[in-house]
This record gives C-alpha cells, sequence and structure tokens, in this order.
C-alpha cells in the first residue's frame, strides 16, 4: 500500500503545478491522499509490478483532461487495462525450421481454442506461371487471336453454340 501511497502523492504533486479549480490547499494533500487511498482500495486488488505504471499513466490521462481536481471516481475510470508489459527475448534467432515448428504450435492452440483444424486447410503450393504478356487459351493462341480455333471448337463442343449478346437491349439475342 506505500507504493501506491506514493504513486498517489507523485500524482498529486503533478496535479497540483496545474492549478486546476477546486484543488485542496497543500496542506491538506496528506489527509486526501490518505481518502483518497482507502477510496481507490477499498474492494480492489493491486499490484506494485503489474499497476504502479498504470497510476502514473492514469495521473497523465487526468492532467491532460481534467479542468477541476479530479475526485477518486475520475482516478478509477483512469486507468489503463491491466495487464503486464511484454518482454520480448531477442537475443535468441529463430531459423527457418524452429519458426515453423513455433508457428505450427501457435496455430494448434488457436485452433483448440476455437475448434478448427487448421492442418486440413493448409493452401496448396501452385506451381509458379508461365510469364505470358497477354491471355491466352493454350501455347497456339496468338495476341491477335488469343483464343485458338481448336480452343473455340471445344468450346462449342461442350458448352453449345455462343449465343451472340445484344448491347442496344441488354440480353441474348
Amino acid at each position: 500500500m506505500d507504493w501506491i501511497k506514493h504513486e498517489l502523492l507523485t500524482g498529486f504533486q503533478k496535479l497540483l503545478t496545474l492549478g486546476l479549480e477546486r484543488q485542496p490547499a497543500a496542506e491538506v494533500i496528506p489527509g486526501t491522499v490518505a481518502t483518497w487511498l482507502e477510496t481507490i482500495t477499498h474492494g480492489r486488488q493491486f499490484d506494485k509490478q503489474r499497476d504502479a505504471w498504470r497510476f502514473r499513466a492514469a495521473f497523465i490521462t487526468l492532467a491532460g483532461r481534467q479542468r477541476t481536481w479530479p475526485v477518486p471516481r475520475d482516478l478509477i475510470d483512469a486507468l489503463p487495462p491491466a495487464r503486464l508489459p511484454e518482454v520480448v527475448d531477442v537475443s535468441r534467432r529463430l531459423t527457418s525450421d524452429e519458426a515453423e515448428k513455433v508457428a505450427k504450435g501457435e496455430l494448434e492452440k488457436i485452433g483448440k481454442l476455437f475448434h478448427v483444424d487448421f492442418t486440413a486447410t493448409k493452401p496448396k503450393k501452385t506451381p509458379p506461371l508461365a510469364s505470358v504478356d497477354f491471355p491466352r487459351c493454350c501455347e497456339k493462341g496468338t495476341r491477335e487471336q488469343p483464343v485458338c480455333d481448336d480452343c473455340r471448337q471445344e468450346m462449342r463442343d461442350l458448352h453449345g453454340p455462343v449465343i451472340p449478346f445484344d448491347k442496344s437491349k441488354g440480353d441474348a439475342a
């Protein structure tokens, strides 16, 4: 609780420099800290490692938005969500095999959480396309005639004769 008292005193010092309306006199600050401490901790659990930065962030928020001296509820509302800052270990680099194993393990965890099998939906590797600078039906297609006569006949055999489209009517003629 001493650490919360310290955070409150530090936050109050910052707020006092702003000269907010209805701010308490300097001589009543110790009593104000005691009241705030009792109010804020009533029915709540705080941990120094998890929450000290939250109190500092809340006072920065209050200093930026308050025009009048805040009440304990304002501080509680300004507290950011509780979470530990993530520590990333950059001393160990993953090789591509290790990275793939880690990624698969994480996908399995997510899959179990959402009841999804990601291994069943693994994308299939497709061979790279040959570089062609124009669309064509096959090797016989040319820039001038992208669909060759053989492919055109095969389409007619499969789908029947092509019905010309009348642009003026907006439908097949």
